[in-house]
């Protein structure tokens, strides 16, 4: 829409404010072509094409990847194979603050705190991310005269990882143009000197392994590896872990009750187990108290300050490894001469001494590093089926699917099992999901509703709520003490599906072919927390149209804010 539309038109009001009886929506611009501001909002609510408008933020990226590898033959059967790779990425970033004033008059006391910059600012910030891995693999292949083949494949694998940033900012600027935003163009360069900030964090990774296949035949293949995974985010108590994992399959293709069969094409068993280790959420230095500087404290008697330093976060030297064990069975099948495939498959995933950061009490006064905080269990099936039509020389077209059904459960939570308290949502005034024993992880957490207070006296009535009136949400008191607390909270929603499910079709007709696909879940519960309900003018969603206007009118919670009033 073009500035004069917006300018010339003052109703842009909502369908829901025009049927609540409430004021226009204040323009985007006033008649003269100057952004307007809303006399409804004193917040941190602003002109949002205003705010578009002032964003100057660019980042422009310089990479270079390069590879090179090497190939020997030592032997007849063993081959050894050395490759090393680089990866340097160079990252700039241009932050400009401009100078503005939404106000009619200057120094307008009537505009909002965010409709106004008295000072332009800009920020440069210069990246540099490295990291080069080097990766040996010696392979040893045998074929029996007996028709069984065996390989072995051993090898080493190092990474290193390396970032370090440098950042400076201004204020005052001579001109309020991005294409003058230099440091340099500072007005009060002589009376301030430039704010400057840099770091560094590097991360290496160390492995060995060794993977050796078997087939007997064409009927029977079992596989084995075993790895040592070593990572310098973990300290010297537990730097490096040990994760094996076996695996077989029966090819049943040439027993005698499936030659028989003209419908059955292929069919194959299976199973395995196997660990990995996880280090990746954490932080480069999580098992250590990191000391930093510019954490000043007042000394002596006449209390001066002085510059100081110390740890900001608690250290874990017993951090280890988060490791991933999985359980499989399995079948696949191939029917009417490879027309339709199946592929079905049972599993059980643990996940064991999960790597997070958790809340810790803020008498301890630092901030919390990560720990292995506990177990969870992932179980169910899944299922993948295929129909592949090629009858015709110039069209062919397949469909196909696949369903998940997955389990989630918390199985372990450390020494003690207390629960964790995760996902602080603004205006909540609470956390809002929950870990414990035996529930889903980070379950909705809250208390359970039961319509609206249609009358003044029944709300009265309501001990558990004093400060209730007719329209408000009635809430559950589920120990039935007469009072509503922690303790009367409960599941409220279970952020898990029940299963996933995807789509997929592919057609060729001559040179020509289309193809779609198509994912999606079901049954997994989300959080409605993107409204502010603490604010009186902000935009409502369209539920607020069928909203509690009277005893009668409705007792569905509608837009109404689900938190109690005795709990705000």
């Amino acid at each position: 829409m073009s500035r004069s539309a917006l300018t010339e038109n003052n109703e842009f009001t909502s369908p829901v404010l025009r049927a609540l009886n409430m004021d226009p929506v204040t323009p985007v611009y006033r008649p003269n072509g100057d952004y307007s501001y809303s006399s409804f909002i004193d917040s941190d609510i602003a002109n949002p094409v205003n705010a578009i408008d002032n964003t100057f933020d660019n980042y422009t990226t310089n990479r270079i990847v390069a590879s090179a590898y090497g190939e020997y033959d030592i032997l007849k059967n063993l081959t050894f194979r050395s490759t090393f790779t680089f990866d340097l990425s160079l990252g700039s970033q241009n932050i400009f603050f401009p100078e503005f004033d939404l106000g009619v008059v200057p120094n307008d006391p009537n505009r909002p705190a965010y409709e106004w910059r008295e000072t332009n600012s800009l920020v440069r910030i210069e990246n540099k991310f490295s990291n080069w891995q080097w990766e040996n693999i010696a392979t040893y292949n045998k074929d029996f005269k007996t028709g069984d083949k065996l390989t072995v494949i051993a090898g080493y694998s190092a990474l290193a990882n390396k970032f370090e940033n440098l950042s400076g900012s201004r204020d005052s600027l001579a001109t309020n143009s991005i294409d003058q935003a230099y440091l340099d163009n500072s007005l009060n360069f002589a009376e301030q000197s430039p704010r400057s900030g840099g770091g560094i964090g590097e991360s290496t990774f160390l492995s060995t392994f060794m993977r050796a296949t078997y087939d007997l035949g064409e009927e029977f293949s079992f596989a084995g590896t075993i790895r040592r995974d070593g990572s310098s985010r973990f300290g010297t108590n537990n730097r490096y872990g040990i994760f094996p994992s076996i695996s077989g399959a029966w090819n049943l293709t040439g027993k005698e009750f499936v030659k028989s069969n003209d419908k059955i094409d292929f069919l194959k068993v299976r199973a395995s187990w196997g660990q990995n280790g996880n280090a990746d959420g954490i932080g480069n230095y999580d098992y250590t108290a990191l000391v930093v500087n510019g954490l000043n404290y007042t000394l002596g008697g006449d209390q001066q300050q002085t510059n100081g330093a110390g740890p900001i976060f608690t250290s874990n030297p017993d951090l280890r490894w988060e490791t991933v064990q999985q359980t499989n069975l399995g079948v696949d099948a191939d029917f009417f001469n490879g027309k339709i495939n199946l592929v079905l498959d049972y599993f059980i995933k643990d996940t064991k001494d999960m790597l997070a950061s958790v809340p810790i009490p803020g008498v301890v006064g630092l901030e919390p590093s990560a720990t292995n905080v506990a177990s969870a269990r992932n179980s169910g099936v899944e299922l993948y089926l295929n129909y592949r039509n090629n009858d015709r020389e110039d069209f062919s077209y397949s469909v196909g699917g696949n369903i998940s059904f997955i389990k989630n459960e918390v199985t372990d939570l450390g020494a003690g099992g207390q629960p964790i308290s995760t996902g602080n949502v603004f205006g909540s005034g609470d956390f809002v999901s929950f870990t414990e024993i035996g529930m889903p992880i980070a379950y909705f957490y809250g208390y359970e509703t039961n319509g609206i207070f249609q009358t003044n006296e029944s709300a009265i009535s309501n001990t558990s709520q004093p400060n209730a009136q007719a329209g408000d949400v009635i809430f559950v008191d589920q120990n039935g003490d007469g009072e509503l607390d922690s303790d009367d909270k409960v599941m409220i929603g279970n952020p898990h599906p029940d299963f996933t499910y995807g789509f997929n079709f592919e057609a060729k007709y001559k040179n020509l072919d289309i193809s779609l696909f198509l994912q999606g879940s079901k049954g997994n519960d989300l959080y409605n927390g993107i409204f502010r309900y603490d604010l009186n003018t902000t935009n409502l969603p369209i539920s607020a149209l069928e909203r509690w206007t009277g005893e009668g009118s409705t007792n569905d919670r509608g837009c109404n804010p689900a938190t109690p009033k005795s709990k705000q």
